[in-house]
């Protein structure tokens, strides 16, 4: 909730116009990204939506990576010779982007345990709740893995989500009946 009311704020901030211009998609994609950096990474921000945060900018590098042709292109490599990546240093995303989710989730996880802080309901505390448990699925105490799942999230929902609540917002606009019964 906290992240909607910083997107109420920021639209309501002039309340002088009856007429407001935005850039829908960026301010979609900030407000996901605030979204993912609370329930996953346990990340309170407060999202400045005139300025790029440090996780928006990292969002906008990975849907980057993978949206270009070179993305595609080691995508394509990657699942169709994986044999290929023992070989050679085939990455999709940059360096900068695993290193800052390396070095997030590793000291987050560190400090939470650290101080002994479990009142969070989070992607990561979970993630300690399973390592507590001894989860025989997976090796929790891998940063590599956790790290993994961490950019998944960013990976799967950045761009189609805000995606979609730019085309709902687009929709309800042109219907001035749905958003009476809303």
């Amino acid at each position: 909730t906290s992240c909607a009311n910083d997107l109420i704020k920021y639209l309501c901030r002039d309340g002088s116009s009856d007429e407001m211009i935005f850039d829908t998609k960026d301010i979609f994609e900030k407000f996901y990204s605030n979204i993912i950096a609370l329930t996953v990474l346990g990340v309170g921000t407060s999202c400045d939506y005139s300025d790029k945060s440090k996780v928006h900018e990292i969002a906008c590098k990975i849907n980057n990576n993978l949206t270009s042709f070179w993305g595609s292109v080691k995508i394509l490599i990657l699942n169709h010779f994986p044999s290929i990546v023992k070989f050679l240093p085939v990455h999709i995303f940059e360096s900068s982007i695993h290193e800052f989710f390396q070095d997030h989730v590793i000291d987050e996880i560190k400090r939470r345990e650290r101080k002994n802080i479990e009142n969070r309901r989070d992607f990561l505390q979970h993630v300690l709740e399973m390592r507590k448990e001894s989860a025989k699925s997976f090796d929790w105490n891998d940063g590599e893995l956790i790290t993994a799942q961490v950019m998944s999230f960013f990976t799967a929902g950045f761009s189609t989500t805000s995606t979609l609540f730019q085309a709902s917002c687009y929709e309800l606009a042109k219907n001035a009946k749905i958003q009476n019964e809303m």
